[in-house]
């Protein structure tokens, strides 16, 4: 008999729901988050951090969006110029036009041009030479999405590295030069930071590239990426910042998150890191991003480390920054352990090894095949796709389960603690009964050691594509498999079953610790439609579990179920978008379009209020699709006629219309005549070959939907050449946007962000 099969048998409730509640335990300080630094006071001494010093400066980034080339974004930049005018520094304010391009998966092209305005200072470091030696560059933005405030996103970071210029002023002088960036254009594809990298002369100084962004408006400050072989930035993170956390694990998924991406920076300097905090939704399009969501503490923490990083790094030669990757991960009431990534393979071929010996003490003593051990990993992955397809399942066939979520934007509202709860209580049980199922098909040892193959082979993938990534599967395989190993000794077996359920515990502990920070970073980062990495992970803990998820009474199954329904219920029944005292966007749209000729109030289908109502009085059917405006969005929408105003239409011109060479040629000028500072060009109805800017090439590649942003032109005049498929009806989509409604229609809208309405000036041009 099997040596642990007793346990099904023989085991009371009382052992068996011990075991259960430790496990809990485990994950509870697994998944425990960790707690910033108090924020320090006003007598802070001068050369420390202070979030209560930064406030001031973060209030005043708060109070309405910043987007690019807006007024409200001039006002920012020259409110952050004169803090360090204050500060005895001299800034530079770098205009530059720049570009990006993207043809994504689905060949949708999306492109981004204009002018931004980066804000750069540098302070000069003490060392001799030092204008010769590599400098340290800091970077966060200073710009919002138009219908945000970007509090978190990137307000706070912009008012903590103000104050850490301060507190190193009032410090010990740097060997080193430190420069300082505020990004314009991060929200409109990363415009400034790639004007700095691609045109700035400081950009070759630099040595080391410390970033800062947000994905959250609370928790602690992670290191979400490092590059140029991290090894040295590892441990001067680990030596001097207040708190770190963060892992190489975090990082490979870091890089599939739009919010926490890296971008041009990536490309200045030999080295780099990324940080960021990701707790805290900030909701849907980040309408919870705004002050009072903000923890004082996350700001706090941002500071401080900062500002330690900043002066480790700027008193050290950074010429030769670069060494040994290292693999690195936060444990539970340890702190950070990292190691460089040569002894991962070692890792890797202990796994192998003891594997191997497992497999012959199940052939030896329980007759397993090898077909049998086979069969058992083959049913491991359908396990696990199952759960996965389970997940979205979920998603797609109960909407109002996520009512409050939006299915696009990443990270909106994932965080939620009742979804991700009522999404893995659902795992496990599945987990249970399916593995319990295959227990009585297949026998237990290949049940168990099919589940390990599986994830032995996965260690040795990720130890030679994703090494960073590897020990969230070596050690919790080590604990899993001597676990596994010493339930078959003799000493074991006579054991009592009390002792060998707390070997069994003890074997999926560092799975629970480990996998269990990721499955929450992943819930943060990801929407519910993206939960199948969600319950793959899930099951990869649960596989290396398997010995004591095996010991489980049935009995456990229904609470675990009820459990899901009753976190998917309250998810369903408690979700709300806005608290009732929390501004919020204001997303009604004055739409001014010359394809009607008319003016139209457009509003997302969501509940009207007492100042909303009063707009749509005619719309007594409810929302609907604005089929008068072709190019609109289908989606159905508050829709009504709105008074005729001063917006004037887009100034198009079209100069040219050749057919030839298996391409339609296109060119046309375009100019605002409402000095917007953003121009969107749409093409539908043809593919886009290619495209030009003003003579500059923009996209050459096939695009099945191609859309240019022009950003912060003003009223010149551009040239737009489109190379277009032959033989279609080419539609051309041109709409002006401008915050704010014009002429001051409505009045001001109780509870709501200001400037986050939208008028809007369109045309459209049709080649047949």
């Amino acid at each position: 008999m099997f040596p642990y099969q007793p346990l099904l048998e023989k085991s009371s409730a009382a052992v068996a729901l011990a075991a259960v509640l430790l496990i809990a335990s485990l994950s509870w300080l697994a998944l425990r988050p960790l707690q910033p630094p108090a924020p320090l006071g006003g007598d802070t001494p001068a050369a420390e951090f202070a979030a209560s010093r930064a406030l001031p400066v973060f209030r005043f980034l708060a109070q309405a969006p910043r987007p690019i080339a807006s007024a409200s974004n001039a006002r920012t930049r020259q409110y952050i110029v004169e803090r360090l005018q204050s500060l005895e520094l001299e800034p530079q304010v770098h205009s530059a036009s720049a570009q990006s391009a993207s043809v994504g998966f689905l060949a949708d092209a999306r492109v981004h041009a204009g002018v931004v305005h980066n804000i750069v200072v540098r302070k000069s470091g003490s060392a001799p030479g030092h204008a010769r030696r590599p400098a340290l560059l800091l970077a966060t933005h200073y710009d919002s999405a138009p219908d945000q405030i970007g509090a978190a996103d990137a307000g706070a970071l912009v008012a903590a590295m103000l104050e850490t210029l301060r507190a190193l002023q009032h410090g010990a002088p740097l060997a080193n030069d430190v420069i300082f960036l505020f990004t314009d254009g991060e929200k409109s594809g990363a415009l400034g930071a790639r004007a700095f990298a691609e045109q700035h002369p400081w950009a070759r100084d630099v040595g080391l590239v410390l970033q800062f962004d947000a994905a959250g408006n609370t928790g602690a400050l992670l290191l979400t990426g490092a590059r140029g072989g991290n090894g040295q930035l590892v441990d001067g993170w680990i030596a001097k910042a207040p708190l770190a956390a963060g892992s190489s694990a975090l990082a490979l998924l870091a890089r599939q998150a739009p919010a926490l991406a890296g971008g041009p920076l990536d490309q200045v300097g030999p080295a780099g890191m990324r940080f960021a905090n990701i707790e805290g939704s900030t909701g849907y399009r980040a309408s919870f991003d705004v002050a009072a969501q903000v923890a004082p503490a996350t700001l706090q923490h941002a500071g401080e480390t900062m500002l330690a990083l900043t002066r480790h790094f700027g008193n050290r030669p950074l010429a030769d920054i670069a060494s040994a990757d290292q693999v690195y991960f936060t444990l539970p009431l340890v702190g950070q352990v990292h190691y460089t990534v040569k002894h991962v393979w070692a890792l890797t071929r202990l796994v192998c090894l003891m594997f191997l010996l497992a497999c012959c003490l199940a052939v030896k003593h329980m007759d397993m095949t090898g077909r049998a051990l086979l069969t058992g990993a083959m049913a491991f992955l359908l396990l696990a796709f199952a759960l996965a397809l389970a997940a979205l399942s979920l998603w797609k066939g109960l909407p109002g389960l996520h009512a409050g979520y939006n299915p696009i934007a990443s990270g909106a509202g994932a965080r939620d603690h009742w979804y991700v709860l009522a999404y893995v209580t659902l795992g496990v049980a599945l987990f249970i009964e399916l593995q319990r199922l295959l227990h009585k098909a297949i026998g237990s040892p290949a049940t168990t050691l099919g589940a390990l193959l599986v994830l032995v082979a996965a260690l040795v993938a990720a130890s030679w594509a994703a090494p960073g990534a590897s020990y969230l599967l070596a050690w919790p395989l080590i604990a899993t498999l001597l676990a596994y190993g010493l339930l078959h000794a003799p000493a074991v077996a006579a054991l009592p079953h009390a002792l060998r359920v707390a070997l069994l515990v003890a074997g999926m502990t560092p799975a629970v610790l480990l996998v269990a920070p990721l499955l929450q970073q992943v819930a943060t980062l990801f929407t519910a439609e993206r939960s199948a990495l969600l319950m793959l992970l899930l099951a990869a803990m649960l596989g290396m579990g398997s010995t004591l998820l095996a010991a489980t009474r049935r009995r456990f199954v229904a609470p675990l179920l009820l459990l899901a329904c009753v976190g998917a219920v309250v998810t369903a029944q408690g979700t709300r978008q806005y608290d009732a005292d929390m501004a919020r966007p204001n997303r009604m749209t004055y739409l001014n379009d010359a394809t009607s000729w008319k003016a139209w109030w457009v509003m997302p289908a969501e509940p009207l209020d007492a100042w909303s109502r009063p707009f749509f009085a005619e719309a007594k059917l409810g929302p609907r699709e604005l089929r008068e405006v072709v190019g609109m969005t289908r989606a159905e929408q508050w829709v009504a006629r709105a008074p005729a105003r001063k917006v004037a239409y887009p100034d198009i011109v079209v100069l040219k219309d050749d057919t030839g060479g298996g391409r339609r040629q296109v060119v046309f000028t375009l100019r605002s005549q409402n000095d917007a500072p953003t121009i969107d060009v749409r093409v539908e109805g043809a593919d886009t070959l290619a495209a030009r800017l003003d003579g500059k090439l923009l996209t050459e590649r096939l695009a099945r939907t191609w859309k240019l942003s022009l950003h912060g032109t003003g009223s010149a005049i551009h040239t737009v050449e489109l190379d277009l498929s032959p033989d279609t009806i080419a539609r051309v989509y041109v709409e002006e946007r401008i915050p704010g409604l014009p002429g001051g229609l409505g009045g001001a809208r109780p509870a709501h962000t200001p400037l986050t309405e939208m008028t809007v000036s369109s045309d459209m041009l049709v080649f047949r």
